[in-house]
């Protein structure tokens, strides 16, 4: 087995590490604690040492976890992407706000498999019920048929590492699996990517409110595409739907803000000489620049993950593991402020012409970048 970190601390000094992230993400008066109450820096700076070791601890049971996906769907789809990601520790400060503690936290380590229609997704979702998995089911969310109240829809299934011999040591992960259609996909990229821009957390409920009620009526024409629940805040006939996404589109200038996006940005790859899994991916959003990193090493990508959230904390920064370039940009097209599917899709509603789902096929985009 090569050489993954490991994790080398109990379920109390992670679940202690937790809490002191999360109390210096809480701005309190000064006069509210007294001063023996202040944890001490050097507290700090060893929570932040056992929580990247918790994160980099994931790392293995996600390959071990995308590569078992990578092979289910193959035998489902020809073409179908999956990559993996390890949370970004700026997220898991955010989400340590939450009642839930580090150690508990079971989306740390990310799998995303993106599929062409429901069909293929409700056969993945069959073959882990089934147990055709090395791995246990810990819990499961169907975003799909109880979409969240934002509009996000997705089949999420949290796995439990179980490996034998050297790799029983990180039985204590989890890995969250993602299960999408390219639909559902083109929706939450157009979400992160707006939000990346405008500097807003759009999809954890804040921002714009006009750009909020946007995607709630975009999740909803979706999903009536797929025959699938509509977003619970956006539940509306048809044609009232439409009307109101036409409406809210000509108010928020939708159209030519997502194409400025895309349009403005740049791009910038690095190359590495040998054969490269692991891709360190960055947004600025002051210089309206993205980068891509490629590692062979995943030790070396891990400890340039740590200095690059340290040092550029106003950057987004996410590793990521992936086949190639090609397949990351389709995983994660929202670094890229790809949202052209979403784009044409807005479009098509937009048209006088477009009355029904079936008049408007959108399988040529399955390649897009």
């Amino acid at each position: 087995m090569p050489s993954f970190e490991k994790p080398s601390y109990s379920k109390s000094q992670i679940i202690k590490a937790g809490k002191v992230l999360r109390s210096r993400l809480l701005i309190v008066p000064e006069d509210c604690f007294d001063d023996e109450e202040e944890l001490p820096s050097t507290d700090v700076y060893e929570a932040f040492r056992v929580a990247h070791n918790w994160r980099s601890a994931h790392m293995y049971p996600l390959l071990q976890v995308r590569r078992e996906l990578s092979r289910k769907m193959r035998a489902i789809e020809r073409g179908a992407i999956a990559a993996a990601r390890l949370k970004r520790m700026q997220a898991i400060r955010r989400k340590l706000l939450r009642p839930v503690t580090l150690y508990q936290m079971q989306d740390i380590a990310g799998c995303r498999a993106v599929v062409r229609s429901m069909k293929e997704v409700d056969r993945l979702s069959e073959i882990y019920r089934s147990g055709e998995s090395k791995h246990i089911i810990q819990s499961e969310d169907n975003y799909i048929a109880e979409p969240k109240t934002d509009g996000y829809r997705s089949h999420h299934i949290i796995l439990k590492f179980r490996g034998t011999g050297v790799s029983e040591v990180y039985n204590r992960q989890t890995v969250e699996v993602q299960l999408r259609t390219r639909l559902q996909h083109a929706w939450a990229t157009a979400v992160e990517a707006v939000g990346l821009v405008r500097g807003e957390n759009i999809k954890g409920g804040e921002g714009d409110e006009d750009w909020r009620r946007f995607f709630q009526l975009m999740s909803s024409e979706f999903a009536y595409d797929e025959g699938s629940q509509p977003c619970p805040q956006a539940n509306l006939p048809r044609e009232e739907l439409r009307k109101e996404i036409r409406e809210l589109t000509k108010k928020i200038k939708a159209v030519s803000s997502l194409e400025k996006y895309r349009n403005a940005l740049k791009f910038t790859e690095e190359h590495d000489s040998g054969y490269s899994q692991y891709f360190l991916l960055q947004f600025d959003a002051q210089n309206g620049t993205v980068s891509v990193r490629p590692y062979s090493n995943y030790n070396i990508s891990a400890q340039q993950y740590v200095i690059e959230e340290t040092k550029h904390g106003n950057r987004n920064t996410v590793l990521v593991e992936a086949n190639t370039v090609l397949d990351l940009r389709k995983a994660f097209p929202n670094y890229f402020l790809d949202v052209q599917m979403f784009t044409e899709k807005l479009r098509a509603v937009l048209s006088p012409n477009y009355k029904t789902a079936q008049a408007y096929d959108l399988s040529w985009l399955s390649s897009y970048r």
